[in-house]
């Protein structure tokens, strides 16, 4: 369920799992992507002893981090004098190899409860790739099952969702105003909280379009930037060696990583001609 940094384990599988769900959940009628606000740093310290214990990690591990976290504390320095200025009681540690094995070993619970609730009584998938969380559900009435987990992760471990930044996409009805309007009131009255809930036609998952419009979506940003990066090419007046180097370096990678999962639009030719054009100014 937690697809993320195993061995062996591709995270755009989460794509695939996501836009295209098991036979068992084709007619989930939407993907909720969530977004944490600051997930990283708001993770209580606590929560993750608690966490690391309960999972029977080795002691000696449990110890480490225990000493990574051991006294946090933020101070300024004024001349030759260090002053005190907060402890930090929530956060895991910015470059620290270790983060993201415990941000991968704290977010299970709410993985496992969402398992609970939502995968294992057919409501729909749940998939996961550090913090964005993402769920193919059946009705949109199966958020009601989901939202006490996410409670419980504000009050326990500090994991608080954003609602402006979570997208709601319909796939079984037809994007309308009225759906939109169903939608909302039903939160409204049953989720408050999530009433600001985006309700879009598509929205991106790891850094791809889902939904019944992603198409349209999809290469917009990543042409647009391909083509910048022609022109700059062209604009530096290197030799066509070099400038050919640099294309295939940094102007056709850009391409790269929406092309693992999206054919590339029809007109495209049109575009590499645009920024072929460019690059041989």
């Amino acid at each position: 369920m937690y697809i993320y940094i195993y061995t062996g384990r591709i995270f755009g599988a989460n794509y695939n799992l996501m836009h295209s769900p098991s036979p068992s959940h084709r007619k989930c009628s939407l993907m909720v992507l969530f977004d944490f606000a600051t997930a990283f740093p708001s993770i209580v310290h606590e929560w993750i002893f608690l966490v690391l214990e309960a999972r029977g990690l080795p002691k000696g591990l449990i110890d480490f981090f225990q000493c990574v976290y051991f006294l946090n504390c933020a101070l300024t320095s004024i001349g030759n004098s260090d002053t005190f200025l907060l402890w930090y009681f929530s956060g895991v540690l910015q470059g620290c190899p270790g983060s993201a094995f415990i941000f991968n070993v704290i977010l299970d619970p709410l993985l496992a409860a969402f398992a609970q609730v939502i995968s294992l009584p057919g409501r729909g998938i749940v998939r996961a790739c550090a913090d964005d969380i993402g769920a193919a559900l059946t009705t949109y009435k199966s958020l009601a099952h989901m939202f006490p987990i996410f409670e419980s992760a504000e009050n326990i471990a500090g994991l608080t969702l954003k609602p402006a930044k979570c997208n709601v996409v319909p796939t079984s009805e037809p994007m309308s105003e009225f759906l939109v309007s169903v939608i909302r009131q039903w939160l409204r009255q049953h989720i408050p909280k999530w009433a600001d809930i985006n309700i879009l036609p598509a929205a991106k998952y790891l850094g791809f379009y889902l939904g019944p419009k992603a198409g349209e979506f999809q290469w917009e940003k990543a042409i647009a930037k391909y083509l910048a990066r022609c022109s700059s090419i062209g604009l530096s007046g290197v030799p066509a060696s070099l400038a050919t180097f640099t294309y295939n370096q940094k102007g056709v990678s850009v391409l790269l990583y929406l092309a693992q999962f999206a054919s590339l639009p029809h007109n495209f030719n049109q575009y590499e001609r645009t920024g072929l054009s460019r690059y041989s100014m």
